[in-house]
């Protein structure tokens, strides 16, 4: 059986943390193969979020329902630099994923990546 294609997206490059961060991926309800965040030394928390929207908003969290953490549980940076990844995960079915750092304290960047399984 062939493998299927996989395609990566950066959703965040070199960001600043701070605030809430929301940046939108178009997934075409294709499986998320993986997703690796890279970050500096801050504390905060991510979550994943998905919408079928057609033009989704990400000023706020309106037009987006949370991916339960039995489907994705992501680690959050607690304060030094790292990497967090996050193994495959059947998150299915939906047209697009946000994904939604809040910061509470320190500082650095994040650069996160997303593969999706065609």
């Amino acid at each position: 059986m062939p493998n299927k294609p996989q395609e990566t997206i950066t959703v965040l490059d070199d960001v600043t943390a701070t605030g809430t961060i929301r940046e939108r991926f178009l997934a075409l309800r294709h499986n998320l193969a993986a997703l690796e965040i890279a970050h500096g030394a801050i504390t905060g928390t991510f979550t994943l979020w998905s919408s079928e929207e057609h033009d989704p908003s990400t000023d706020s969290d309106s037009d987006w329902s949370e991916v339960p953490t039995s489907e994705v549980d992501i680690s959050d940076p607690e304060g030094s630099a790292g990497r967090i990844r996050v193994p495959p995960m059947s998150v299915v079915g939906h047209r697009w994923l946000m994904l939604k750092y809040v910061h509470s304290s320190g500082s650095g960047n994040i650069t996160a990546k997303v593969t999706l399984k065609r």
